[in-house]
């Protein structure tokens, strides 16, 4: 039926045809693959995070799934904050005054030298049992918790449990302490932060010239500052003699108006 070069055509076209499908064929095997790739990479959630970042001074702590909190104000006497959390002992629920968590914050910091401790709100003696600021103080004061359950060396420390014991005064707790000494501290520092025994040598050496960088800054400031401080009593005392001038001259215009300008 046909010539032998149209023969030759035929076969070339259908060869062609052939790698043709095959190429497709895995193409579209290859696309299916990555797809598969993609999809398992996309099944597979990044698992969250709780290890603390100890080389940070001012970490951002993550307290939205935490377990800690403060809550349910109760006025008495005084107002006290339901709180509940979990440490290595167990999980607690305990009553406790603004007080109590201020008076763990001081034994933190006086007793973990150096190292990150979360602020709580300062104290205020006038209007301190109003709705409003009650809530915003226990806001602060949950934040204060949530922050602190967070940080493995806080929650399971000494100072901690004193204040997560269901009894027991916190203050007087904190006070039967041990006191911490050099070698207590550098050992409390070493076991619960990890730090390295030794420093190196480059390392000691520019926190050594950064510390003695700052010395000299603040002794050239501090006699600014004393002018400064100096500057600031004399207008203080210009401005009381301002303002008693300016009284007398009010009561003179006051007396004048009542008893001079009424007999016209």
């Amino acid at each position: 039926m046909f010539g032998s070069d149209e023969e030759e055509k035929v076969e070339n076209q259908l060869d062609d045809s052939s790698d043709s499908d095959r190429d497709n064929k895995k193409a579209t095997s290859d696309a299916e693959d990555n797809d598969s790739d993609l999809n398992d990479t996309q099944m597979e959630k990044p698992k969250k995070q709780h290890e603390f970042n100890y080389d940070c001074p001012y970490p951002n702590i993550d307290t939205e799934e935490s377990i800690f909190s403060v809550s349910d104000p109760m006025k008495t006497g005084h107002v006290s904050y339901s709180v509940i959390g979990e440490d290595n002992d167990g999980a607690f629920n305990v009553t406790r005054r603004y007080t109590d968590f201020h008076k763990l914050r001081t034994a933190l910091v006086a007793r973990w030298p150096g190292v990150y401790v979360p602020p709580i709100p300062p104290k205020q003696s006038v209007g301190n049992k109003k709705d409003k600021f009650v809530e915003s103080r226990m806001y602060f004061l949950d934040q204060f918790i949530k922050k602190i359950g967070e940080i493995p060396y806080l929650v399971n420390s000494q100072e901690f449990k004193c204040f997560s014991k269901p009894t027991g005064d916190v203050g007087g707790t904190l006070a039967a302490l041990a006191p911490m000494t050099p070698q207590l501290i550098k050992e409390r520092l070493i076991g619960e932060l990890y730090i390295p025994l030794e420093i190196e040598e480059m390392k000691f050496k520019e926190s050594r010239e950064a510390v003695n960088e700052f010395g000299a800054f603040i002794k050239k400031v501090m006699n600014t500052l004393k002018v400064i401080k100096e500057q600031a009593k004399k207008m203080i005392s210009a401005k009381e003699s301002t303002n008693n001038t300016t009284k007398a001259v009010v009561d003179v215009m006051s007396f004048y108006e009542a008893n001079g300008l009424s007999k016209f």
